[in-house]
């Protein structure tokens, strides 16, 4: 489907917009900030053609990017932003200027050509920083004390960008890390990784600073690169504080799965959720033994194994 909005008229009753899967002109977003000004919510979804723009949405609470193609350039001006994701092809320069940014998903690759920008100041701060980190060029301003993202979800192949969100949001209370290299059939099961999609660590010492730290995440992906990496898993010294642990696994290899569980619940964590994966290489069951044992030697209780379609889902509180 092809949308044109060039010769739309104002419709300021219109307060959300969701395409999914669309071919517009390039002056699209331009024209949707010019006829639809009370917008609180924005979805693109699969959108090709938009070619970015200098925008402002003076009400806009979600907003969702899913550029298909990679725009020029696209500055946006969100005042009242609280939601943001980020799952696109990245443009040649991306800012986003959200002071009361408090959730992101961020789902992009920055190539080295390329220049992100996430300004989350308040109006009249006691105090901003900023950060950049050359070799993704990720520029991130900062805050002021008390505020900030509270949660992260980041899907990404490289780590560099989340260090920087990371070091400049100590308030944050949930973090989800994947990195997008499984593949799913149509109805859920596991098919591969994928080999053209590289491994990577983040930096756990970044998480140190998270004083307000509640729930870590870990996703399928991560967790087939923590398999991949035990070794050097085994050298961090000081794990960071960790509440609550959500464990995805397609585990490959059940010894390097039990050590990087046996790293991880050697840290503070007190309720632990893990869902396997229903096709995984090792299943469930030659994992049990192992898990309960890693458990129950933290002092929390292994719980009931629930079998989803798709997952087996063991927990302990």
């Amino acid at each position: 489907m092809f949308i044109d909005m060039s010769d739309c008229h104002r419709m300021t009753s219109l307060t959300s917009l969701t395409w999914r899967c669309v071919k517009v002109n390039g002056a699209a977003l331009r024209n949707v900030k010019d006829s639809m000004t009370n917008l609180s919510t924005l979805a693109l979804l699969g959108v090709f053609g938009a070619e970015g723009g200098n925008l402002t949405f003076q009400h806009m609470t979600v907003l969702c990017l899913g550029l298909s193609t990679p725009a020029e350039d696209l500055v946006m001006n969100l005042p009242t932003l609280k939601k943001l994701q980020l799952k696109m092809q990245c443009p040649k320069n991306l800012v986003i200027i959200a002071p009361v940014l408090r959730y992101v998903a961020f789902n992009l690759e920055v190539p080295e050509s390329s220049k992100v920008e996430l300004k989350c100041i308040d109006a009249v701060p006691k105090s901003t920083s900023s950060h950049t980190v050359t070799e993704s060029h990720i520029n991130y301003s900062g805050q002021v004390e008390g505020a900030g993202l509270e949660e992260l979800l980041y899907g990404a192949a490289s780590f560099i960008p989340m260090s920087s969100l990371v070091e400049k949001n100590p308030n944050l209370k949930k973090v989800f890390l994947d990195i997008p290299c499984m593949t799913l059939a149509e109805d859920g099961r596991f098919l591969a990784p994928l080999k053209d999609v590289p491994l990577s660590l983040p930096s756990f010492d970044h998480l140190h600073n998270l004083r307000k730290l509640e729930v870590l995440n870990i996703g399928p992906g991560l967790w087939y690169s923590l398999e991949a990496k035990v070794d050097t898993l085994i050298s961090v010294e000081k794990w960071p504080v960790i509440n609550t642990l959500y464990l995805h696994m397609i585990p490959h290899n059940r010894e390097a799965s039990l050590k990087v569980l046996g790293l991880l619940l050697g840290t503070s964590v007190t309720s632990l959720k893990i869902f396997i994966h229903s096709s995984s290489p090792v299943s469930r069951d030659e994992l049990a033994t192992g898990i309960e044992e890693q458990v129950s030697a933290c002092e929390l209780r292994s719980g009931n194994i629930i079998i989803c379609k798709h997952y087996y889902h063991l927990k302990g509180n």
